[in-house]
């Protein structure tokens, strides 16, 4: 099937903010669940016939330029140049090499590696993964909260040897920075970072050069218990509490469960005077219940009201069947219908917005945010509100630190978050390995006119030679807050 299947998926949960908003879709709908299932299959019908065809460097080539040529033509990818430092031209050049250099050797796995290995910085920016169709398919069958890390089985199950090679290489570069290191991995594998994460394991996996305990300690993290989300600490009695939450894609059960687990605590901590949470992990998505409800609308005494600006090109509106705004999973639609670009930077004060990304885009739109207060008047915590985080801070934890932000309910402390937001993605898959690649469409900014895709920045960054949370217990010990 030489050929490439774009397919917009319009209900993606696979994909960070889109369609998990409570009052539009959820994952739950009849329509949602059949599309996905319906998008698995032909993928699984296609894969067929890539599995018989014999891949040449130069085939692999070309499925590099296709995915390329959709990276170019993406809307956040000019973000990724000003506002990342990001250079996906160099990235291209060296999986080229790489690919010329391994000749007509490699197999749709070696060719998946490649390009994880030089398209690593890009991951957790703008949407951007790449799976093989079994992997695909696997998410796609298993979009909402539940999925986890169900494909990882599938995963390494076709080359365990293969992904400790990667392991390695990925330590090599990343060996300094644990929490960067088992980002990277995570998404290499195609692992969600949460509940499931290396997390604490990552410290002997660190250590690991030969297959059998590579096996052993990655078995061991495919069977995390569930009931380990929510992470609590005293850290200074009756004055420093510590919140840690790994993931929001979790069931509804895992939910409710962990709602109770956090109340509790805020019971216990309520005449504290210092509340840290830590979100430098979490990069999830599919629960804006647990965001809003259980995490934000806990900490405020009213509602808080915000408006995200998206932006579209003329060929995002020539490619769509229905010439109206999509709702972003993060809010409901304030704009109906697009408005004109001029018209709506005219009527928007964007102080900060990109001229020159303007230059592309043809229409604009609003999302409004709300969050409710689940206690008008009374929030479970009245002291100050700490959030710690860092470059894998993402998806739905991008939307928490960004709303903490600008509503100010919170202090953020630590990294630049990364810039995996509610980015509408393009589903690519490649006509000679059967790689699928997505990439974001959306351009979304907040108030200010700053892109989400370049991340949140903290009010204070890591003090030199501190992480987040050292950083946070020596303002407080100072008073600089």
């Amino acid at each position: 099937m030489k050929k490439v299947m774009l397919m917009t998926v319009l209900l993606m949960a696979i994909l960070p903010l889109v369609a998990c908003n409570a009052e539009t879709e959820t994952y739950e709908d009849e329509y949602y669940v059949m599309e996905a299932e319906e998008a698995a299959e032909e993928i699984e019908e296609a894969a067929e016939e890539w599995v018989t065809q014999s891949l040449t460097a130069q085939h692999l080539l070309e499925d590099l330029d296709i995915m390329m040529d959709a990276l170019e033509t993406s809307l956040p990818i000019s973000i990724a140049y000003w506002a990342r430092e990001l250079d996906i031209d160099l990235m291209a050049n060296n999986a080229r090499a790489d690919i010329l250099n391994a000749g007509d050797s490699l197999d749709v796995y070696g060719f998946q590696n490649i390009l994880h290995r030089n398209f690593a910085s890009f991951y957790g920016f703008g949407a951007f993964n790449v799976w093989t169709e079994q992997q695909f398919s696997e998410v796609m069958r298993n979009p909402g909260p539940g999925r986890n890390i169900g494909s990882m089985d599938i995963i390494i199950g076709n080359s365990l040897d293969e992904a400790l090679q990667l392991f390695l290489m990925l330590r090599e570069q990343y060996g300094n920075d644990p929490q960067k290191l088992e980002y990277m991995f995570a998404q290499a594998i195609g692992m969600d970072i949460g509940w499931e994460t290396i997390g604490s394991q990552i410290s002997p996996i660190l250590q690991v050069d030969d297959f059998e305990t590579f096996y052993m300690l990655i078995t061991s993290i495919a069977d995390a218990d569930y009931m380990d989300n929510v992470i609590t600490d005293i850290i200074e009695e009756g004055h420093v509490a510590y919140l840690r939450i790994n993931s929001f894609q979790v069931s509804d059960n895992q939910r409710r469960y962990d709602d109770g687990v956090i109340l509790s605590f805020y019971e216990e901590i309520e005449s504290f005077g210092h509340l840290i949470i830590d979100l430098r992990i979490n990069n999830t998505t599919f629960n804006l219940d647990y965001v809003y409800n259980n995490l934000i609308g806990s900490l405020i005494n009213e509602n808080k009201t915000l408006y995200l600006y998206s932006f579209v090109t003329p060929d995002y509106i020539a490619s769509r069947l229905v010439p109206s705004p999509p709702s972003i999973g993060t809010g409901t639609l304030a704009d109906r219908q697009f408005i004109p670009i001029d018209e709506f930077l005219e009527n928007n004060n964007l102080q900060y917005i990109n001229m020159d990304d303007m230059e592309r885009m043809a229409y604009g739109f609003r999302t409004r945010v709300m969050v409710r207060s689940r206690s008008v008047g009374n929030p479970a915590f009245e002291g100050n509100v700490w959030i710690l985080t860092g470059s894998t801070t993402g998806t739905l934890s991008l939307a928490a630190t960004w709303f903490a932000k600008e509503a100010e309910i919170a202090t953020l402390v630590g990294g630049i978050t990364n810039g995996n937001f509610g980015a509408m993605p393009n589903i690519v898959t490649m006509p000679n390995s059967g790689l699928v690649f997505a990439h974001g469409t959306m351009y979304t900014t907040d108030h200010h006119g700053r892109p989400l895709e370049a991340g949140t920045i903290p009010h204070y960054f890591n003090r030199p030679g501190m992480d987040a949370l050292q950083t946070v217990l020596a303002m407080i010990e100072e008073g600089a807050y």
